[in-house]
């Protein structure tokens, strides 16, 4: 038996292999805010709920705790290097890409597998998170393998022969 500890804990959840996305919303100041989550999950069919969760420590919690409406932004296999712009914090993560508009003004990114436009209809703290949970109302699609993270790292899919 493993002894249960902060890092151990993180070493099992890094065992399920999650895909990869980029929230983007707009903040209580009118400023365009995105980051890179993999706690994006499906909540209900009927009606069309998702969640996904913030930590309380990131430098975007505020602006995402406040936000009315939220996009989920689903990443291909060819988007690693926008997983990492989105994930670092010291950059302007919007500059010189072609952002679009979308529901309450959402910012939308112009690359993606799925595209999730959300109104946020309920909100849960939780440990060190705030979990965000949102009534999808509009939906794009444009088909490709997905970025996957498992173990620490990026990885492809493969299928399997049944």
């Amino acid at each position: 038996m493993t002894r249960l500890t902060q890092q151990s804990f993180r070493l099992a959840l890094g065992q399920y292999a999650t895909g990869i996305s980029i929230i983007t919303a707009v903040d209580g100041e009118d400023t365009a805010i995105g980051m890179t989550a993999n706690s994006f999950a499906s909540v209900s069919l009927d009606p069309p709920l998702v969640l996904w969760s913030v930590d309380k420590a990131s430098p975007l919690y505020a602006g995402f705790a406040a936000a009315s409406h939220y996009a989920v932004h689903v990443l291909n296999e060819n988007q690693q290097q926008m997983s990492h712009r989105f994930a670092d914090d010291s950059i302007d993560k919007f500059a010189g890409l072609n952002i679009g508009r979308g529901i309450n003004e959402l910012p939308l990114l112009d690359q993606y597998i799925a595209l999730l436009q959300c109104e946020v209809v309920d909100r849960h703290e939780a440990g060190d998170h705030l979990i965000l949970i949102g009534q999808v109302l509009d939906i794009q699609l444009e088909p490709n393998d997905p970025l996957l993270f498992f173990s620490g790292g990026y990885r492809s899919l493969q299928a399997v022969q049944t």
